[in-house]
């Protein structure tokens, strides 16, 4: 759990601060249904359903990467890393990993 930042010209220092959560796991058998177990039970531990919604993201592979969605927002990205993406940062292992913005999570739970 930790704080990612972005650019958001919304916003009056031209950046965004979030609190995210991620989870990465990476073994020599891990795929994107590893990752997505992880979301199941997130999810079922918050008591709330959501919905991956494909996306396209030049870090994933094809088909293997989505928005995670929950009551109608975007909340977090899943996904299984590019194998050029592994290359370049010399990873040995497959790796999956998930996202979740904190604050949109807590504001569907608590509201």
């Amino acid at each position: 759990i930790g704080r990612t930042f972005h650019l958001d010209k919304k916003e009056e220092t031209g950046i965004k601060e979030v609190e995210n959560l991620a989870v990465t796991i990476c073994d020599e058998k891990t795929d994107f249904t590893e990752i997505k177990q992880v979301l199941d039970f997130l999810m079922r531990m918050v008591d709330k359903e959501f919905s991956l919604e494909e996306l396209e993201h030049p870090s994933y592979i094809s088909g293997r990467c989505g928005k995670v969605i929950v009551e109608g927002k975007e909340i977090g990205l899943i996904g299984e890393m590019h194998p050029q993406v592994l290359e370049n940062w010399q990873v040995p292992n497959p790796v999956g990993s998930l996202e979740i913005n904190l604050r949109e999570l807590f504001n569907i739970i608590f509201n």
